[in-house]
C-alpha cells in the first residue's frame, strides 16, 4: 500500500512511524526517510518519506513495500494544476 498526503501548515500530517533510515533527495529537497520494521527495512515495514517544497509538508507512506518502491513513488510525483 502506498499513500500521499501533504499540508500548507509545514506541520507534519501525523507523527512519523518510526525511527530515521536516511536522508533522500526528492525533487531538489532533502527528504527524511522513517520506518518501523518487523526484520529489513528493505523488505517490508512501514515506511514514511517526509519533505518540504515551497512552504508545502508531503508524506508518502508505505506499508510492506520496500524501500526503493516508496522512493521512486515520491520521486515520480508531478504536479496537477
Amino acid at each position: 500500500m502506498l499513500s500521499i498526503s501533504e499540508n500548507n501548515s509545514g506541520a507534519p500530517c501525523a507523527p512519523v512511524s518510526g525511527f530515521f533510515l536516511r536522508n533522500v533527495r526528492i525533487h531538489g529537497v532533502t527528504g527524511r526517510l522513517y520506518g518501523a520494521c518487523l526484520v529489513s527495512c528493505a523488505q517490508a515495514g512501514v515506511l514514511d518519506l517526509i519533505w518540504v517544497r515551497h512552504g508545502t509538508e508531503y508524506e508518502a507512506k508505505s506499508v510492506n513495500e520496500p524501500k526503493h518502491v516508496l522512493i521512486n513513488f515520491a520521486r515520480h510525483l508531478h504536479r496537477v494544476r
